[in-house]
């Protein structure tokens, strides 16, 4: 993945993640959950770097 496609998939995560919050929790667990890993890695002091590596693998 180029760095823009990267970047672009990580707001798009997080703004999918903001949005599954506003209304009720889907019943789709697993993806929620992943969303939240993804949310405490944003919080986290290097937050520009934006993707854990391990995770990218399985969106591609």
């Amino acid at each position: 993945m180029t760095s823009l496609k990267l970047r672009r998939w990580c707001e798009n995560s997080i703004r999918r993640f903001r949005g599954n919050r506003s209304r009720s929790m889907p019943p789709q667990r697993v993806r929620s959950a992943s969303h939240a890993f993804h949310r405490q890695r944003a919080l986290a002091p290097r937050a520009h770097s934006c993707v854990v590596r391990s995770n990218v693998r399985r969106y591609e």
